[in-house]
């Protein structure tokens, strides 16, 4: 992407982002956290410097499909019925919908974040059980940055992990989380910048 394109896309995506944060319970940090650990992998991968810049605004835009989620259900404290995560299930096509609406090489990247950001390398994911190489290399890094930046924060259900609790839950499991839901070559370069992710979310806290 040009440097003349770029400066108006990435002014959108900033918009995009804080209209994400203000319609659910993350944080613009959080966002913002998704997009900085995204580009420091990509680039372990060996992505380019303008690859990893596109992912680095892409990623943050993953959840931009619960703009259409009603606040009862993406809101809610307790657990969901069966029928309101079904609503919710339907994130991924919303977010795929609105940012394919754009011509941008990012936003495009951005749609294929937001559709394929819940798939698992193993099947076990959704909206559509892709596996593998099916999903796109790029919703598999933000899948497996997204879930680190979970065990690092605080929720009212919860308490934040520290770095070392969340690497472990992470590369071994607990129940929830399975290695196995993770691109393998991803999650070795994560492993490998495992510093890099800590250092990203000291330097941007909440």
């Amino acid at each position: 992407m040009s440097y003349d394109t770029q400066e108006p896309v990435a002014e959108f995506v900033t918009r995009l982002v804080s209209s994400v944060a203000n319609k659910d319970r993350e944080t613009g940090m959080h966002l913002l956290r998704i997009g900085a650990y995204a580009a420091r992998l990509a680039a372990e991968l060996g992505w380019s410097k303008e690859q990893c810049e596109m992912l680095r605004l892409a990623a943050p835009l993953h959840d931009v499909g619960k703009v259409a989620t009603p606040d009862a259900i993406l809101l809610k404290e307790g657990p969901l019925t069966d029928d309101e995560f079904a609503v919710m299930r339907q994130h991924p096509k919303y977010g795929h919908e609105v940012l394919s609406m754009s011509d941008y090489p990012v936003m495009a990247m951005a749609a294929r974040i937001a559709l394929n950001h819940h798939e698992r390398w193993n099947g076990g994911g959704y909206p559509r059980g892709l596996a593998g190489n099916e999903i796109p290399i790029e919703a598999s890094i933000t899948t497996l940055v997204d879930v680190y930046d979970a065990l690092r924060s605080k929720r009212p259900y919860k308490a934040a992990m520290t770095h070392e609790q969340a690497m472990q839950v992470i590369l071994e499991g607990d129940g929830r989380t399975d290695p196995q839901h993770f691109r393998p070559d991803v999650l070795d370069a994560f492993k490998r910048a495992g510093q890099a992710m800590d250092h990203i979310f000291e330097a941007m806290r909440d």
